[in-house]
């Protein structure tokens, strides 16, 4: 599925959405349009899918960043120029 969501977010990124269909999503993963449906029953169903992974992999960064910050500030190895 990750592949899915990975061809389907760079073809509405390089197409737009609207100009986007599940065939054309299908054939750059080399699946039948009948196969992605059993998936997704609609492109606004794999839409939200991919919004929803992305999120999720900004938040994850985030975390990490977060918890780095924490982190050096605990050691006492921030940086001298970030504010407190």
């Amino acid at each position: 599925m990750p592949l899915i969501l990975d061809e389907a977010a760079r073809l509405f990124r390089e197409r737009g959405y609207a100009a986007t269909s599940m065939r054309d999503i299908a054939a750059a993963i080399d699946m039948l349009p009948g196969s992605l449906y059993y998936h997704f029953a609609a492109k606004e169903d794999l839409l939200v899918a991919v919004y929803e992974q992305r999120v999720r992999l900004i938040t994850d960064k985030v975390r990490v960043a977060v918890a780095r910050h924490d982190d050096s500030f605990a050691h006492g190895t921030h940086h001298q120029d970030w504010p407190r």
